[in-house]
């Protein structure tokens, strides 16, 4: 699977992989339907005005896409099930002004091209960028597929009381947890002073965040449980 680097303000690595065309187009396809279903339910309710839906259908398709990635931390309702997101390129969320100059090559990329423009630029770009994102600087990551499924991995999903784990750990994003994640690797394979400095900040953040005392000693093993816990409650 292909990836994409960002380094964060705190000069932290993190890599995601990138969204790949099939579930691009997936989420394309879930999104369309949501749409048709939604004007459907319009035109019952009001099918006798058909100048009231047809601005209602106009206003619908064209700002669905701008309105929800920018409600809903890049995702439209698609995106959202195929577990994909628009990032920016620095590693953050976009900002307002990238999201709408994104959104406003969508009828070039797909609409006008019946999403030629768009499969060609994805597949060319060496980080699966339609026009609208490279113009953006945006591109779209596979989210869940970062975030490994540790209650699989060890088991322990049928023998856990999830109502026992901190539910302050729910305030924290995918993103923050990501770069713990991210830092206990790079400590893990490169012991530097530095390193285990910074790993011990992200540690002191996230005490005093949940309320919980952690030895300096046991710094690793404390973001390890707070990682597993937060995957576990989360999912």
């Amino acid at each position: 699977m292909e990836r994409i680097d960002f380094r964060t303000s705190h000069n932290i690595v993190l890599s995601y992989p990138l969204a790949t065309l099939g579930h691009r187009i997936a989420a394309f396809i879930i999104d369309f339907i949501i749409v048709w279903i939604v004007f459907w339910l319009f035109t019952l309710v009001f099918g006798n005005s058909e100048n009231l839906i047809f601005l209602f259908s106009i206003l619908f398709f064209l700002f669905y896409h701008l309105t929800c990635e920018m409600t809903i931390m890049g995702q439209s309702f698609g995106k959202k099930l195929l577990k994909i997101r628009v990032v920016s390129l620095n590693g953050g969320m976009p900002t307002t002004r990238q999201y709408i100059i994104r959104w406003s090559f969508r009828m070039l990329d797909i609409m006008f091209t019946v999403g030629s423009l768009a499969i060609s630029s994805i597949l060319s770009s060496n980080k699966n960028q339609r026009l609208g994102d490279v113009m953006a600087g945006t591109s779209v990551v596979n989210v869940e597929a970062f975030l490994p499924n540790l209650i699989k991995e060890t088991n322990q999903l049928n023998d856990l009381d999830v109502s026992k784990l901190n539910p302050l750990l729910t305030q924290f994003t995918d993103e923050e947890m990501i770069m713990v994640k991210t830092m206990l690797s790079r400590l893990k394979t490169n012991r530097t002073q530095k390193n285990y400095d910074v790993t011990c900040a992200l540690a002191d953040k996230i005490s005093k965040a949940i309320k919980v005392e952690y030895s300096e000693y046991e710094v690793e093993s404390f973001l390890e449980k707070t990682l597993n816990d937060y995957i576990l409650i989360t999912r």
